[in-house]
């Protein structure tokens, strides 16, 4: 399929910088990615594969096994290139998902970009986020904060019938589990790029789940024009 100049064939998200520098984040090329570091002593150094940081998360569903973190994988694609930009840069996003011919496109930060990615990272890779996926529907990566917030809180709603105390226990577990995932990816992340602008984007998607813990229930219904 062409967007403009853009060939985008498979679901996914795909930049383009305004260098024209262009990534595709389809499962695809993350895969491809995924193989060259692993397999690339120059890429991740054999300490830091040893080191504590770098192994999976306690709470993973895989603890123990000798190899890369899933979570990590769709950062992989950019470490190679961020160093040349900031968080504040600008790029532009495409979005396709996998059984869809439709394609949304949005102009925003190279940091909130990359909170997509971290999102996508979080929710389609982390063996441990996967859990949360079915509350994840019609959320897609071009959302912002708080609307991802917002129909996060509803699909956990529905899901369990709205029943409060479940809804409150879910959402207390999913903010324990995004949290300690995503600082165990800023972890991971400082063995392989100094680039400050991927730490900033999983604090974005943590103040994302911190949303959730926050009186959410009245910013909904204050958004849906309850009260």
């Amino acid at each position: 399929m062409k967007v403009g100049d853009m060939e985008i064939n498979n679901g996914g998200l795909y930049l383009v910088f305004p260098d024209l520098t262009r990534i595709e984040f389809s499962r695809q090329a993350v895969e491809r990615i995924t193989k060259e570091f692993w397999d690339d002593p120059q890429r991740i150094s054999p300490a830091a594969r040893e080191a504590i940081d770098f192994k999976r998360c306690d709470r993973c569903p895989l603890r123990g096994k000798d190899d890369i973190c899933d979570a990590i994988r769709p950062v992989l694609p950019l470490v190679k290139s961020m160093d040349k930009y900031t968080s504040f840069g600008e790029v532009t996003a495409y979005y396709k998902e996998d059984d869809s011919e439709l394609v949304h496109v949005a102009d925003m930060s190279i940091q909130e970009a990359l909170r997509d990615i971290s999102i996508l990272s979080l929710t389609q890779y982390c063996k441990l986020g996967a859990k949360y996926r079915r509350y994840f529907y019609g959320i897609m990566p071009l959302m912002n904060g708080q609307d991802i917030a917002i129909r996060l809180y509803l699909n956990v709603y529905y899901c369990h019938e709205g029943k409060k105390d479940a809804v409150d226990d879910v959402l207390s577990e999913f903010r324990d589990d995004i949290f300690m995932t995503t600082s165990n990816q800023v972890k991971r992340l400082r063995y392989i790029t100094k680039s400050d602008v991927f730490p900033n984007a999983f604090v974005a998607t943590q103040i994302i789940t911190e949303l959730l813990t926050m009186n959410i229930a009245e910013l909904v219904k204050r958004q849906l024009g309850v009260i």
